[in-house]
């Protein structure tokens, strides 16, 4: 058995993974939605911020409290790339792009089989059992060939289930004497064979019984040891046996703690004989598993507290720990109440801050009172900086006070540097400005971001600044030459859904911009040019598509991180597939020579249809925006109302002067716009299913003869 592998960053880890399932509430995570572009964070969204908050990961909040205490901000070091969304914001990162932001994934690591169950170390068991029996070079060769194949037989109880016949006492007491004379070594090694035989075999009492007898005999040193071990490592897997339901699940309802405390009682056995032993860290892990185990969190917090304190470097190692004590001592407070029994000040504030997550869903009871805050004030007597930072969040959240705010964090806006949690406390003092519409909240910003060398620091403040300006009607800062603001994301959002014609046009010929910023204002312009009728623009505009590289997969889904956006559905975007149309500038043409024209109206509906336009708003349902919170603007600086392809065919509908099959054609796609959910998705309110009754039978009864008339079967 390897140390290697019973680290805490391996063994610990995935033994807590095995009985463990995080909780995305406690933990701030979230499947299928999509980063809030925002500064304030009142609650968990799918990623958190640089600042320290209510609305972060529990996990993320501890790491940047960590590397408040040793001093670092990540400067100098890459952004994570994310080959799926290149051009997402800097302004939000997961607790696992931060992990391996900070501690890149080592390629080099190969896992164990088995892992974090009782068989994670049959394999490296079987390594050091051949390295330690390799020191008897007297040995007969049929002996050693007999206990080398006997240790690889244990692996194949975990490969394939079975493989191993329950063991017999006299099989160690008395070994075969074909093998010849029998060494008290040999015999150690055979007894070891023994006792792991039924450890794997889950035999856990008779594998104790024989750890014990082998752990006070001098015959070997390796098997001496390692049985001291492996007492501890069975009891705690007979503790892990027992809080298994009758499903096969972890219980941890169950309360027995016998195995637990005999476990613990093994594991410091072991340390008080090997302090320095082969599996001393192991052990050390495996204890806090058997606090947790017992419900012993008080001795667990002061486990963790002082490993934090002894914290000098964050490293791969720490991020482990943070993981661990997260499942391990956080996840008590999944329901976002305060956990009760916490004294040290690291995880009272952690839990204080997820404490003040409000949702927005009424249930104000759950938030921390300011009373329960302010009685803690003793326990964070040596740390005032974080005590005056959960009163502000409090304030600011809860209370709803920003004036308090600025009372408890006194402006350090032009410091030249700023750790952590300095950061944090200065962020929200801008929030704090904002609320309060303070005049000389941009200055602030522009004082902060200089000294903002952190990674993620600088974006934040950014966002805050588009903000600023998006509420104050000066967009045109946020797209200057030398505007503060760089963050390409926020820079296309803002172009997307804030913007009006005069910015989006100027961008798109903006030289001093990198492409995916052009690209972004060529397409955003053109397409707010089409849903607006301003024909004879676009088709001003339309040349610039040439100079952006097209592909012909574009597309319009969550164009905020293409890697450029889909401007080669300009170029080379199905324009009709049954109904005869020109090219889509052939189409225009015709559309800006007559707004009306049939045809036109036709072919543009066609063009939405075939690439995907249909309700497209630049925060409709093709990139989970409808919601305004979750994006800086909601897309009333453009004026005008947008035409829609359900308007088309119902004037067209309307219109006696239209051809057959012009009419036709528009009663058959106005049909299909409900096909099949009975829902429209041709945008605008639409019409009730009597009307689309009416419809059909118009299209069977007067058109019947058609293409159209004769392929609808039936209506939505």
């Amino acid at each position: 058995m390897q140390k290697a592998f019973f680290g805490f960053g391996a063994l610990v880890a995935a033994a807590l993974a095995s009985v463990l399932i995080s909780s995305p509430a406690m933990a701030g995570g979230g499947g299928g939605c999509w980063p809030q572009l925002r500064p304030d964070n009142p609650a968990p969204n799918c990623e958190s911020q640089i600042a320290i908050g209510p609305g972060n990961d529990t996990r993320v909040n501890m790491f940047l409290l960590l590397l408040d205490s040793v001093g670092e901000d990540g400067a100098g070091l890459e952004y994570p790339v994310d080959e799926y969304a290149p051009y997402r914001s800097k302004n939000s990162a997961n607790w696992g792009s931060l992990r391996r932001t900070w501690f890149p994934v080592r390629k080099d690591i190969v896992w164990p089989k088995h892992l974090g169950t009782r068989c994670q170390t049959s394999e490296s068991g079987e390594n050091a059992f051949s390295e330690a029996l390799s020191k008897y070079t007297s040995l007969n060769p049929h002996t050693r060939n007999f206990l080398l194949t006997s240790r690889a037989l244990l692996n194949g109880v975990c490969d394939k289930g079975a493989g191993l016949a329950p063991p017999r006492d006299d099989v160690y007491f008395r070994p075969s004497h074909s093998l010849g004379p029998i060494t008290r070594p040999q015999r150690a090694f055979h007894g070891y064979l023994e006792a792991s035989t039924s450890f794997y075999l889950e035999d856990w009492a008779r594998a104790s019984r024989m750890y014990l007898i082998l752990a006070e005999s001098g015959a070997d040193p390796w098997v001496k040891e390692t049985s001291r071990y492996m007492i501890g490592r069975t009891a705690l897997n007979q503790a892990v046996d027992n809080r298994i339901g009758k499903w096969g699940y972890f219980d941890p309802r169950t309360k027995s703690t016998v195995f637990s405390i005999a476990a613990e009682r093994g594991f410091r056995d072991y340390l008080s004989k090997y302090p320095e032993g082969r599996y001393a860290d192991s052990a050390s892990g495996l204890i806090r598993k058997t606090l947790w185990l017992q419900g012993d969190m008080s001795r667990l917090e002061d486990v963790y507290g002082a490993m934090l304190n002894e914290t000098s470097a964050v490293d791969s190692g720490t991020a482990d720990l943070i993981e661990e004590i997260d499942n391990m001592l956080l996840a008590r407070g999944f329901n976002e109440k305060p956990i009760q029994g916490l004294r040290a000040p690291i995880f009272l504030a952690i839990s204080n801050l997820r404490a003040m997550r409000n949702r927005g869903d009424g249930f104000d009871d759950k938030l921390l009172a300011i009373e329960q805050l302010e009685a803690q004030e003793g326990a964070f007597a040596n740390h005032p900086k974080l005590y005056a930072f959960l009163k502000a969040n409090h304030a600011y959240y809860i209370q709803k006070d920003p004036k308090a705010v600025l009372k408890l964090v006194p402006d350090a806006a032009k410091a030249e540097r700023y750790t952590p949690l300095d950061f944090s406390r200065q962020y929200l003092r801008g929030l704090a400005l904002h609320a309060l519409d303070d005049r000389n909240e941009e200055g602030f910003w522009l004082d902060l971001i200089k000294g903002a060398k952190g990674l993620y620091q600088r974006p934040a403040i950014e966002l805050a600044l588009a903000r600023l300006y998006e509420k104050s009607g000066r967009l045109e800062k946020a797209f200057a030459r030398h505007s503060p603001i760089t963050d390409v994301q926020i820079l296309r959002t803002l172009l997307g859904k804030s913007v009006g014609p005069d910015i989006l046009k100027s961008q798109a010929r903006a030289t001093y911009q990198p492409e995916a910023v052009r690209s972004f204002a060529t397409f955003a312009a053109l397409t707010k040019q089409l849903q607006h009728g301003q024909y004879a623009g676009f088709l001003k505009e339309y040349p610039l598509v040439a100079q952006f590289e097209t592909d012909d997969h574009a597309s319009l889904w969550n164009i905020y991180d293409a890697e450029t956006p889909p401007v080669a559905i300009y170029a080379n975007g199905r324009t009709t597939d049954t109904y005869d149309c020109p090219s889509l500038k052939g189409t225009v043409q015709r559309l800006a020579r007559n707004r009306n024209d049939v045809k036109g109206r036709l072919c543009l509906g066609d063009f939405y249809r075939l690439n995907g336009f249909d309700d497209f708003d630049f925060g409709g349902r093709y990139n989970y925006r409808r919601n305004k919170d979750y994006v800086l603007g909601d897309g009333a600086a453009y004026p005008g109302e947008a035409n829609i392809r359900h308007d088309f065919y119902t004037s067209i509908i309307a219109n006696r002067r239209a051809s057959r099959k012009d009419r036709a054609y528009a009663l058959y796609r106005a049909i299909r716009c409900y096909a099949p959910s009975r829902n429209n998705s041709c945008g605008g309110d639409g019409v009730d299913v009597e009307q689309r009754g009416r419809w059909f039978r118009m299209l069977k009864r007067n058109y019947g003869d058609t293409q159209w008339g004769r392929e609808l079967k039936y209506y939505w």
